[in-house]
């Protein structure tokens, strides 16, 4: 039996086209600086975009966190974190050149997180001597341990399901980013996030918010209709547009997440061909903006 290299990152900045579950029409324009353009044609296919898959855990699984070191950024220092039965986790997947019988989760970028519920007690012991959201490390065969699963409903179709505030005029100033964040965790929570530029940059990215949300809640419920998405949680999420719908239980407010189907691309140093590909949502009828492909010659 063949088996895959997986890759996992719980860090970085999403950019995402598609709908939750839809699809969207885009291709290349010429780009300049400081300028995004819309785009049109089929993405499809394209082999730039941030597409991800999605397993269960059917064990109890520990799995390292890796952290970059205050003291020397290209240094990385990691902390155990145990992962319960039925956690949902993002994957992308290859065949591992070196050992095609050892299939791995290790750091890369625009993957869905895992929850800072989760990874709470981990990040705030590393948080001392090290900093970022903690990347997961770790060996596992698809199958055993681990069972591919369908992406759930509450994150994007692409990326790492993080959306920045602000449309078209935010797209046109990245790769920087002043805007507060929020954030679907492949476990199931919402998280808001205010804008905090951290003092360090990893080798792949630099750090916006703070590992620590502002707030959070668990999505108790995921209604799909068209463009949007409907997530229902017990209680207020503070600084997003949700609306109460019922008086008692754990579907009391809903917000709503739709896609505005208004791909651009942009010139993005940071990204392959220093080219980004991005679309814009509404949550509760505010803009943000998402990342979900970059170029790919």
């Amino acid at each position: 039996m063949n088996f895959k290299k997986l890759t996992l990152s719980l860090t970085g900045l999403v950019l995402s086209l598609l709908v939750f579950g839809g699809t969207a029409q885009a291709e290349t324009t010429n780009i300049t600086d400081n300028h995004a353009s819309r785009v049109r044609g089929n993405i499809n296919d394209y082999e730039g975009l941030f597409s991800r898959q999605y397993y269960r855990v059917n064990k109890k699984t520990t799995v390292k966190l890796a952290f970059y070191r205050k003291d020397n950024p290209s240094k990385i220092t990691y902390r155990n974190l145990t992962i319960p039965t039925g956690t949902i986790i993002s994957a992308r997947s290859w065949t591992d050149p070196k050992n095609a019988k050892i299939t791995r989760i290790n750091d890369s970028f625009h993957m869905a997180d895992l929850s800072y519920k989760l990874k709470q007690k981990v990040i705030t012991s590393a948080s001392a001597n090290a900093y970022g959201n903690g990347e997961i490390y770790i060996k596992f065969r698809p199958g055993r341990n681990f069972t591919r699963v369908k992406r759930p409903s509450s994150v994007l179709p692409y990326g790492d399901s993080i959306l920045a505030k602000g449309g078209v005029s935010a797209i046109r100033q990245l790769p920087t980013v002043t805007g507060d964040s929020v954030k679907l965790t492949s476990d199931g929570y919402i998280e808001y996030y205010k804008f905090n530029q951290q003092p360090y940059t990893s080798y792949s990215q630099r750090y916006f918010w703070s590992s620590k949300p502002t707030s959070y809640r668990k999505i108790n419920h995921v209604l799909v209709k068209g463009s949007s998405v409907y997530l229902y949680y017990r209680s207020k999420l503070p600084n997003v547009n949700d609306k109460r719908v019922r008086k008692s239980g754990p579907y009391q407010y809903r917000l709503t997440i739709k896609n505005q189907h208004t791909p651009y691309s942009y010139e993005d140093t940071t990204q392959g061909d220093d080219t980004g590909f991005s679309s814009i949502y509404t949550i509760g009828g505010v803009q943000y903006n998402t990342r979900i492909a970059q170029g790919w010659n």
